[in-house]
């Protein structure tokens, strides 16, 4: 059983057929930018109702046509639209009408003759009018340009056919189209660059000042430490987050002129140029103003790269030190604990000799005035209830009390702490 998509993905290299033409004949066309919905299709099922065609496949990316006079072609691409006509013979190639959707971004035009040379000519001393004059597709073409925009906005292309097939012809034209349609899309972020490398100035500013107080000689204790690299951090994160913003509005223009600017290049080889002697070749003319500024915006995507990298190793760094700073402020606050913790036990053990004093003292002063008011009430020991016999008996009194009032206190303290650690055996949460 084939799979679903088997026939579409087969048929993918034959949805966008190119139109074969013959000399002489006047070729024109523009790419359109647009946002993008059923703009351009209403456009064209529009213009094919004006002309009693059948309308285009809503399901298709392309419609080809035959008009009186040519032919017209549309195809629709990821972001833009191009709209194509051929004028054969002496006719003039179909005007579009008004209302196409978007803006016009490239328009080139190109007249084929097979008895009449492109109109080029050896430059004066002084002449500062530059033009690309190369033989095409094995010597059986001349292609000349000077690719400046004229007055109707148009950039004109001559070729003279010196035998080219009318198939060879119409991929020389659409290789033609495709040449100035995609050099201007690959270079449609080149006027940003400004702006985007005077914010990577101002970002690469904002991290060299976080680098800088990361290490400063700020140094201070416990919390100032952690508020001073907090604040650090802030700096961190909000150039992180303006990085983040700059990648998300660039990431896809500068693919996009990346990939646009190889098929310029790949085209430029596809239409095998020689050289005609004393003119640069078209290939030359495009590289040597192409290439730096696809150069260009490629280091600067490579740029903004960078900065995303450091500023993130910066702020992992930071997040290291901020927290190990925790760590040893919480280690501080530990043993400042454990210092404290000794002190409140070592004045828990001063109060307590003081309780086993007061203790004995009143239980002395009871239990000896017990003991003299029992001795001196029987006449047989009412002589011990007075002189150094009563102060030796007192003596006794005392040792026994204060052995006593400790022996006491100790076994309350020791069935306290036992009661304690039973609890909290019997509640992990304590």
């Amino acid at each position: 059983m084939d799979h679903p998509l088997r026939t579409r993905l087969i048929g993918e290299a034959l949805v966008r057929p190119t139109l074969s033409a013959t000399a002489p004949c006047t070729a024109t066309h523009e790419a359109m930018i647009e946002e993008g919905g059923a703009g351009p299709y209403a456009y064209i099922a529009q213009v094919c109702t004006d002309l009693g065609l059948e309308s285009p496949d809503p399901d298709l990316q392309h419609y080809v046509s035959a008009v009186p006079g040519g032919m017209i072609k549309w195809e629709r691409h990821g972001e833009f639209s191009t709209y194509t006509a051929i004028g054969f013979l002496d006719a003039e190639p179909f005007q579009w009408p008004e209302g196409r959707p978007g803006s016009r971004l490239a328009a080139c035009r190109v007249r084929v003759s097979a008895t009449k040379p492109p109109p080029f000519k050896t430059l004066a001393p002084g002449d500062r009018t530059e033009q690309a004059v190369s033989t095409i597709s094995g010597g059986r073409g001349v292609l000349w340009t000077t690719l400046s925009l004229r007055d109707d906005g148009y950039v004109d292309y001559s070729v003279h056919d010196k035998g080219l097939s009318s198939e060879r012809l119409g991929r020389v034209l659409r290789r033609i189209f495709e040449i100035e349609t995609y050099r201007v899309m690959a270079l449609i972020v080149f006027p940003q660059l400004r702006e985007i490398r005077q914010e990577l100035d101002r970002l690469d500013g904002e991290l060299a000042r976080a680098v800088n107080r990361m290490q400063g000689d700020e140094a201070k204790a416990g919390d100032s430490i952690i508020a001073y690299e907090e604040e650090t951090l802030d700096i961190l994160t909000n150039a992180a987050r303006a990085v983040q913003k700059l990648q998300g509005g660039t990431d896809f223009r500068f693919a996009a002129s990346a990939a646009y600017g190889r098929i310029v290049l790949s085209r430029l080889d596809e239409i095998r140029e020689e050289r005609v002697e004393g003119f640069q070749r078209l290939s030359t003319f495009l590289k040597r103003r192409f290439t730096p500024a696809l150069d260009t915006i490629e280091a600067t995507r490579r740029r903004l790269e960078r900065l995303a990298a450091r500023v993130e190793g910066a702020s992992a760094l930071l997040r290291t030190r901020i927290d190990l700073e925790r760590q040893r402020h919480n280690q501080r606050l530990l043993a400042s604990m454990d210092k404290r913790a000794d002190l409140q036990a070592r004045l828990q053990q001063t109060v307590e000799g003081l309780s086993v004093a007061a203790v004995s003292y009143y239980v002395f002063m009871l239990v000896s005035k017990l003991v003299v008011s029992v001795l001196g009430s029987v006449p047989a020991t009412k002589h011990l209830a007075e002189g150094s016999a009563l102060k030796m008996i007192e003596a006794g009194l005392l040792v026994a009390v204060l052995v006593a009032s400790y022996l006491f206190l100790r076994r309350v303290k020791a069935r306290v702490l036992g009661a304690d650690g039973a609890g909290r055996e019997a509640d992990p949460h304590l």
